[in-house]
């Protein structure tokens, strides 16, 4: 009997609290997917969310290697953060994948608002988007570490989308003087020693970005940006024994890699489409400062 009182009441209230959710959802999210043509001419799906509570914008999609390119606008903080998963080459000895993440400051009018972003839609689902526009490649140079357990200062998304990359978070020396003059502590970065590149990581790691970009429908005409990071990385992460560049003799069997603190650079490219990230080439090029020397027996 007592649970015949109850049941009623609890089933109106329910429903009036899945009303709320499912109302304030769809008001504060929206989700749109976009069919797109990469440089190879594979096509790909890109997935936009729009959340215009935390006045976000993220963008993600896969290219035709497997990497898997993460781009999130934070507009309350003016900071836009690129995060690349890179599959890693198990017959190295590497993990499966890689995280790289890339901080800088979002400008002014960079990318349609979120408000704005939720309001799109497209009458064909099936299309492949081409730009109309190329608003060519920005090239940044990344010669600082972001501290993860501290980057709540600059973003409070860098920790859930950098959270994988840890030790290879990176901003440019200028965006970060600007963070300090805002306030933020000098505990949340690392400048990385400077080296010259002297050896090469492996040969398929030589090839230069190319840069690339490709389309996306954006506000009432289609535009594609691209985007270069310089980053510096761990010498550790790159593999040992490999010849020098310039050399043709082999390498020796009785070898081992004396491979210094870091490595001096390396390069990220892909495209991005009116400041929203977008498919492109993503090719990372490693030099690190190696000395071979004999292995004594």
């Amino acid at each position: 009997m007592f649970a015949r009182w109850l049941l009623p009441v609890s089933v109106r209230n329910n429903g009036v609290l899945v009303t709320l959710i499912l109302l304030i959802s769809f008001s504060v999210c929206s989700e749109l997917k976009v069919r797109v043509r990469l440089a190879d001419g594979q096509i790909t799906e890109e997935t936009l969310e729009a959340d215009s509570e935390r006045d976000s914008i993220t963008v993600e999609f896969k290219q035709g290697d497997g990497t898997l390119i993460t781009f999130v606008a934070d507009f309350k903080q003016d900071v836009k953060i690129f995060r690349a998963l890179v599959l890693g080459e198990l017959e190295r000895g590497q993990s499966q994948y890689q995280a790289l993440c890339f901080i800088a400051r979002l400008s002014h009018n960079e990318i349609i608002p979120s408000e704005s972003m939720a309001r799109l839609r497209q009458k064909n689902p099936r299309a492949v988007r081409s730009a109309e526009e190329r608003r060519g490649v920005e090239q940044l140079t990344m010669s600082a570490a972001v501290n993860l357990s501290r980057a709540w200062q600059l973003s409070a998304h860098i920790h859930n989308v950098c959270g994988e990359a840890r030790e290879s978070i990176y901003a440019r020396e200028a965006d970060v003087k600007h963070w300090l003059e805002q306030g933020a502590e000098g505990s949340v970065f690392e400048a990385l020693p400077r080296r010259r590149a002297c050896r090469s990581c492996s040969r398929a790691a030589r090839r230069e970005p190319a840069g690339k970009s490709s389309p996306y429908k954006c506000g009432i005409k289609s535009c594609s940006k691209g985007y270069r990071f310089d980053y510096y990385v761990p010498a550790a992460s790159c593999a040992c024994g490999t010849r020098r560049p310039n050399s043709t003799a082999p390498s020796h069997p009785n070898t081992r890699c004396e491979q210094r603190a870091w490595g001096v650079e390396g390069r990220v490219g892909w495209g991005g489409v009116g400041g929203v990230l977008q498919e492109g080439e993503f090719s990372v090029a490693r030099y690190v400062d190696v000395e071979v020397v004999p292995r004594r027996r």
